[in-house]
Formats: structure tokens, C-alpha cells, sequence
């Protein structure tokens, strides 16, 4: 076997795989990948985010190709849509809730089944793209049909399109926020411990209580040194979610500062604060999924 047809073939099996577990947000990523598929798809680096935002953009992109019934089984068996109820979750588990979410026609192994044909839709793409010097469009893809009986076909409401709802959250403010916070709920953060092996809490100006977070445990340490705050070693890491779960058990709740700075006032825009009064709101609504 020459050195390309192993290559093609180690990929392949890569591939193949990819949706097991925990889809593209498990933490080996990179390693699961392995140097031949990350070689084909020119994914650089070693940080489990931006090796899963480059995979995520290629498999979006080919994804995109397929019929919306077989895109939305790819996207949540592969764990690529941000949802706090389901990235938890294992694929077994996610194809099972899945199946209840599509109802009649769409059992466990009837998804497994349509999954097989997305994967032997991607090893085309993937082959495709190992033979040409140059990353194909996807637009040369291969379109799957979707299974007869099957097709999905939701209606919008009349006058709200997707692209009707699109318009007006171009000029809403509040849905910049929503995607931010729908992002930090769907993924892991560091809190620092307390002393005593809890939450680090700090009491804001007046009677407010906040909880530090941070999207890298990089940056929990370096706000700890800038700071010389008296948190304890270590830290906790925990979904977004689980944090307001955690931050509102009580009956004050805590707010939640998420990637502060410390020492840097104008560095400001990779933080966002989640006040007292949100974080009661999004618990509600997560006891509600």
C-alpha cells in the first residue's frame, strides 16, 4: 500500500468515527484526528478550540450540502450546534434524544442508519479533497436525497422567515448577548476554589455576590497572579450551565464574571458580566429544557 492510499485509508477510519462519544467537543480532538486527517483538512494547532472550530467550519461546510432532515442527524450526532441539554451527552444519548425530538419515523436505529450514509458522504468529500492540490468548494459536493417518507418540512410562521428573523436580530443588541450567553452555558469554564474547596466568591460594591470564570484555565492563573487573589490551588471546571445552577442555589444569588481582567481596565473585550438578576432568569429557564 503506498504511502498516499495509507493516508487516505488512516483518515478514512478517523473520520469514520468522529461522531463517537462526544463528537468534535471531546477533549482529545486533536490527538482523535490524528496527523493524516488533520493534514487533509489543513487544521493547525493543538488547542481543543481551535482545532474544533476548524473542523466544525469543514464539516459545515459539507454538511450544508445534504437534505435538512440528514443535516440536523449530522449536526447533533456529531455535538456541533451549542445546547446546553445535549453536549453533555454521549452519542448513544444524543441520537436518543434526538429520535424523541423528531418523533414517528425517526427511531434510534433509523438515525444510526441515515448516519451511515452522511459518513459515506464525507469520505467522498474527504477523498475528494486528498486527490486535488487544492481544497475543493463544497458546492462540488455529493447531495443526498432524503429517505422517502422522511422529509421534514417545517413551515415558518408567515412573516417570520429565517431570514425575516435574521434581519431583525441585525438590529437587536440583545441577540449579540443572547449568542454569547447561549455559548458560555453550552461550554466548560474554570472557577477558581475557595479555601474551603467551593466556589471563590467576591462581594461586589454593596451587597452583590459574584463568581470569577474563565473560557481557559491559562487565563484563571494569570488573573490570579495579576490580582494576588487568596483563592485556593486548583480549580473547578464545570459547564456554563452547571455554574448558574451552582451560583443560584441559594436565595441571593451570585452573578458571574466570566474572563475578567485584572490590572488591564480597557481589556474589556473578552469579558461579559452575567448579574444576580440573569442568572436567576437563565436558571428558570434551563429548569424549563
Amino acid at each position: 500500500m503506498g504511502n498516499d492510499d495509507r493516508t487516505r485509508k488512516n483518515a478514512g477510519k478517523a473520520l469514520a468515527s468522529l461522531h463517537k462519544g462526544l463528537g468534535v467537543r471531546r477533549a482529545d480532538l486533536h490527538a482523535r484526528l490524528g496527523p493524516e486527517l488533520r493534514g487533509i483538512l489543513r487544521i493547525t494547532g493543538t488547542d481543543a478550540a481551535g482545532v474544533q472550530e476548524q473542523l466544525a467550519r469543514w464539516l459545515d461546510a459539507w454538511l450544508a450540502k445534504l437534505a435538512p432532515e440528514l443535516t440536523r442527524i449530522a449536526e447533533v450526532s456529531y455535538n456541533l450546534p451549542p445546547h446546553q441539554g445535549l453536549n453533555g451527552l454521549t452519542y448513544g444519548k444524543r441520537v436518543a434524544a434526538l429520535s424523541a425530538e423528531l418523533g414517528a419515523g425517526f427511531s434510534t436505529r433509523t438515525i444510526e442508519r441515515r448516519m451511515d450514509e452522511i459518513i459515506e458522504h464525507l469520505q467522498g468529500c474527504l477523498d475528494q479533497q486528498c486527490r486535488s492540490p487544492k481544497a475543493p468548494e463544497p458546492g462540488t459536493a455529493r447531495q443526498l436525497e432524503p429517505a422517502p417518507g422522511n422529509a421534514l418540512a417545517p413551515r415558518p410562521e408567515p412573516g417570520r422567515g429565517g431570514v425575516d428573523d435574521a434581519l431583525r436580530a441585525l438590529h437587536d443588541p440583545r441577540s449579540t448577548v443572547r449568542r454569547a450567553i447561549d455559548c458560555f452555558l453550552a461550554h466548560d469554564v474554570h472557577v477558581p476554589c475557595s479555601p474551603a474547596g467551593g466556589l471563590a466568591a467576591v462581594r461586589a460594591a454593596g451587597r452583590s455576590t459574584w463568581v470569577c470564570a474563565f473560557t481557559r484555565a491559562d487565563l484563571l492563573e494569570d488573573y490570579r497572579r495579576a490580582s494576588s487573589a487568596p483563592w485556593a490551588t486548583g480549580s473547578h471546571r464545570l459547564l456554563g450551565a452547571d455554574l448558574v445552577r451552582t451560583a443560584t442555589r441559594t436565595s441571593d444569588p451570585m452573578g458571574i464574571l466570566l474572563n475578567p481582567c485584572a490590572g488591564e481596565p480597557m481589556a474589556l473585550t473578552g469579558t461579559m458580566s452575567i448579574p444576580p438578576v440573569l442568572t436567576a432568569e437563565i436558571r428558570e429557564t434551563l429548569r424549563s429544557e
